[in-house]
């Protein structure tokens, strides 16, 4: 109940925020969200250390109003979580990959936000983040395709032979290719395609718990994927029903090539505030 209790603060605060200073998202997205640091390619030295200082501050200042309000079995729950931006910018970076491969997809989610009756004044919670079919498939799809966490790395503890007669010596350190994972043909029907509704089939539903492992998998994996995904669903939502995001130029996307091949280095995304929303779908009730 913690956490139930302090996402829906942090919903209204962000809320209050974002719609007091929407040109903070739009100047923070128009850069390439992948490319290394040290090559400049988020824009100007100048210009990233002001957006980064931006988007800090906006986090901040409703952690920090939370925090003041709440009560003391609330604050071990926002020292843990609500004060780490890791999941505010893994939301941005799936946001934006979105926008390369998943136009018709963001629209679909705007309308099912519609739908379901969400406006820029609602006021978030697990269970209506939770109840947006779409919206969770979508999440799986884009992260199937472009997860941020792309290789994470074990260490044997003992001697292991693999199927396939390949020796794992003790004390290896092993790296291990989520993005080869989950686009390998054996596993994913057409797995370059966007394709959000595979999760509904049921090839997807009975897959191999290790097919998808976006946050990892076993006794390492990430302990707070949960409430990662709960702030994703609910700062993805709150996003789309705000901006229209699109790509920036029509020229065919390069890759890194000293990377794995997830990183562009020539992909930009551009944000505009939307001002006109469609109307319920036929049949939804008003």
């Amino acid at each position: 109940m913690l956490m139930l209790a302090t996402l829906r603060k942090l919903s209204v605060e962000i809320n209050s925020i974002v719609s007091n200073n929407d040109e903070i998202i739009g100047d923070f997205l128009v850069f390439d969200s992948l490319r290394p640091l040290d090559t400049g390619l988020f824009g100007t030295p100048r210009q990233l250390k002001q957006n980064i200082a931006r988007l800090t501050k906006v986090i901040n200042n409703a952690v920090e109003k939370i925090a003041a309000e709440g009560s003391k079995e609330d604050l071990p729950i926002q020292d843990a979580a609500l004060k780490d931006l890791v999941s505010p910018i893994i939301s941005l970076e799936l946001l934006i990959k979105m926008a390369r491969s998943f136009q018709r997809s963001i629209e679909r989610l705007l309308q099912e936000l519609i739908d379901y009756g969400v406006t820029n004044d609602t006021e978030w919670t697990p269970d209506l983040a939770n109840s947006l079919p779409f919206l969770g498939i979508l999440i799986k799809e884009v992260q199937r395709k472009h997860n941020p966490s792309y290789q994470p790395g074990r260490t044997a503890l003992a001697d292991v032979i693999l199927p396939g007669g390949y020796r794992i010596p003790k004390d290896s350190v092993m790296i291990i290719s989520i993005p080869h994972i989950h686009n390998d043909p054996t596993i994913w029907d057409d797995p370059a395609k966007s394709d959000p509704d595979r999760w509904n089939t049921d090839k997807a539903k009975n897959r191999h718990k290790a097919a998808y492992v976006p946050f990892a998998a076993g006794p390492r994996m990430c302990i707070g994927f949960n409430f990662a995904l709960e702030e994703v669903r609910v700062i993805i939502s709150m996003l789309i029903y705000r901006y229209q995001f699109e790509k920036v130029g029509q020229d065919p996307v390069d890759y890194d090539p000293a990377f794995q091949l997830i990183r562009p280095v020539n992909f930009y995304v551009r944000a505009k505030k939307r001002t006109s929303w469609p109307g319920k779908s036929k049949g939804v009730m008003t």
